[in-house]
């Protein structure tokens, strides 16, 4: 989400944190760290899911892999970066449409996938059929019903501010059999679906590779894939955290697994890729894709002098700059290990929504503008930037030493 929508949306998670004593959730079954660190989800084959900040080489190995199938088909390897964003991923979809409107759409080799881009990802993974899915997910009314009754009871003697599994009920009426089969079918020919969430407990991001859930033809497979999706779009304090059943050493527990914005806004390698330099590997990916549902350069606003709004507009500036290192990251990246890199995002221009309110940041109205500016980018000649912009002084003007 937005870096103002999710600062609008700390509020409340602090004041859950205030009011964590009331809650009357059920306890949870307690486990160790070296539990945690040797869990596995029962059922699934071993390569569902690995952390972001493992060592490079189960990365690599993930990649190659994907390279070895590319290369069998005689295709390039592409990796398609979506961002965080809330209700702005309106536009990544609606920037989707518009490539293949002009036919300008690749058929990406990886797809990521955290947060709204989790969501928008197994659409986008399975290509132009699922364009008007795309589309219905923000503009037909179903993602601003998620944040109505929002309720204040809930959060004291709950764990979020929406009651009710609206969001898990939401995913449940795109994320079927049929698509569950489309992914696995992709998943055969080599390429590879992967979706962020944020383990809360170990506070490490997870990767999950959906085509290998989808693929494990496992009874619970699809209650897995959607209850993933789930977790990546959890918004912590507004919608309820996603327990996923694991075990270790024949101990069962649940892991509990938030919004994968909470520790990053999109995903392209691990740390150790990204900072490590080039590894002895070769780089199997030619291009590097991201878009980004979300505005990159800071917005200007004067903050009321009050507390929660000085606070939001902390918290919010914090997780921009946040985002703008993501991008700046994934562009070193590519440049250090030669791959092409392609960028889209949001204009500085694009109108904010009236209020800080969820009700107006979600509402059917905006996200179909967004969608509609979206898919005019995407049907531009150029639609990508080669690189991000690297500086944000809205001047233009670079300061000196000597100013």
């Amino acid at each position: 989400m937005s870096s103002t929508k999710r600062a609008s949306l700390a509020g409340l998670a602090a004041l859950s944190l205030i009011l964590g004593g009331c809650s009357t959730t059920t306890p949870r079954v307690p486990y160790t760290q070296a539990e945690a660190e040797s869990a596995d989800v029962p059922g699934m084959p071993s390569d569902v899911r690995f952390y972001a900040d493992a060592p490079a080489f189960v990365f690599e190995r993930f990649r190659q892999g994907v390279a070895a199938q590319a290369q069998a088909r005689h295709e390039p390897v592409t990796f398609l970066a979506l961002s965080s964003g809330g209700a702005d991923g309106a536009f990544g979809a609606g920037f989707i449409r518009g490539l293949t409107e002009t036919r300008q759409r690749p058929e990406f080799t990886i797809v990521s996938g955290i947060s709204t881009g989790a969501l928008m990802a197994p659409f986008v993974f399975l290509g132009p059929r699922y364009d008007d899915t795309l589309q219905k997910l923000y503009t037909d009314g179903y993602a601003s019903a998620l944040v109505k009754n929002v309720n204040l009871l809930n959060a004291v003697v709950g764990n979020a501010f929406v009651d009710s599994d609206k969001l898990g009920k939401f995913i449940a009426q795109y994320i079927d059999q049929d698509v569950l089969d489309a992914v696995a079918a992709e998943h055969r020919k080599g390429r590879r679906l992967i979706v962020i969430s944020t383990n809360l407990d170990q506070q490490r991001s997870v990767i999950w590779n959906m085509g290998a859930i989808a693929n494990s033809h496992a009874p619970g497979a699809l209650k897995l894939f959607r209850q993933v999706l789930a977790a990546s779009a959890s918004i912590p304090a507004l919608f309820p955290p996603r327990l996923i059943d694991v075990e270790s050493g024949g101990h069962a527990f649940q892991e509990m697994h938030v919004d994968g914005v909470a520790l990053r806004q999109l995903y392209v390698a691990p740390d150790e890729v990204i900072y490590g330099g080039r590894s002895g590997a070769a780089n199997p990916i030619k291009d590097l894709y991201i878009l980004v549902n979300n505005k990159i350069d800071p917005t200007f606003k004067v903050v009321d002098d009050t507390t929660v709004s000085v606070a939001a507009r902390s918290l919010s500036t914090i997780l921009k700059r946040e985002g703008r290192n993501n991008v700046l990251s994934s562009y070193a990246y590519a440049q250090s290990h030669g791959m092409g890199y392609h960028i889209a995002f949001i204009d500085a221009d694009v109108p904010e929504p009236p209020s800080g309110d969820a009700a107006d940041q979600f509402s059917t109205e905006y996200m179909a503008t967004l969608f509609a500016r979206g898919e005019a980018r995407g049907r531009q000649p150029s639609p990508w930037l080669s690189h991000p912009p690297l500086s944000t002084d809205p001047t233009g003007h670079a300061l000196t030493a000597a100013q």
